[in-house]
């Protein structure tokens, strides 16, 4: 029953995942003015953050006595981020509209560079907290059910990338429409707070 839980709640973590990284898109391509560039930083943002987190919590398991619980905890301040992201992407949005159009000699270039540096400072800390969520389960459940992570590590992708395909869909034809990009990122971070609740 415990192991249920687990995999349950880790699936819906990944649908989580994947509904931060579709309105993370959204919000983008209306700061950078283009759907395909929003999508481009936004899969950038999101994989590289992956394994940046993956990598931090690699290093520093050793230290760790208590996965489950630092695993809850970072679900917890995603709700946070989660809760925050929208005003934090009004703020520095409306900055660079605002000063771009009192600065004509803004070239391009810079222009360009200074929106995807502002896109990197919103979306890359909340990537990395993801990323750092399997390495903490997968060492909590070897160290709990001691299987050599034989039956736990593949039952625990095969949920976060099922969770993952249901978050895209449901966000993708339903979430958005029926409750917007700040209604359901406000839903998302809900979700990480029963995630990390349940742990």
């Amino acid at each position: 029953m415990q192991r249920f839980l687990i995999y349950f709640l880790f699936c819906l973590s990944g649908a989580v995942a994947l509904v931060y990284e579709s309105l993370w898109s959204r919000y983008l391509k209306l700061f950078l003015g283009h759907s395909s560039y929003g999508q481009i930083v936004t899969l950038i943002v999101f994989m590289g953050g992956l394994g940046v987190g993956a990598f931090i919590a690699a290093k520093y398991l050793p230290k760790i006595k208590h996965p489950f619980l630092a695993y809850a905890r970072i679900e917890l301040i995603a709700a946070l981020f989660g809760l925050g992201f929208h005003p934090a992407c009004e703020l520095p949005s409306g900055w660079f509209f605002n000063r771009a159009a009192g600065l004509q000699e803004m070239s391009p270039i810079v222009a360009s560079v200074v929106q995807i540096s502002l896109c990197l400072l919103l979306t890359l800390p909340f990537a990395t907290l993801l990323g750092m969520t399997f390495p903490l389960l997968a060492a909590g459940m070897i160290r709990s059910f001691r299987d050599g992570g034989r039956g736990s590590l593949p039952m625990l992708y095969f949920g976060n990338s099922r969770g993952g395909a249901i978050g895209i869909l449901l966000c993708s034809y339903w979430l958005v429409s029926a409750f917007g990009t700040h209604g359901s990122l406000q839903l998302a971070a809900l979700e990480n707070v029963i995630v990390g609740g349940g742990f």
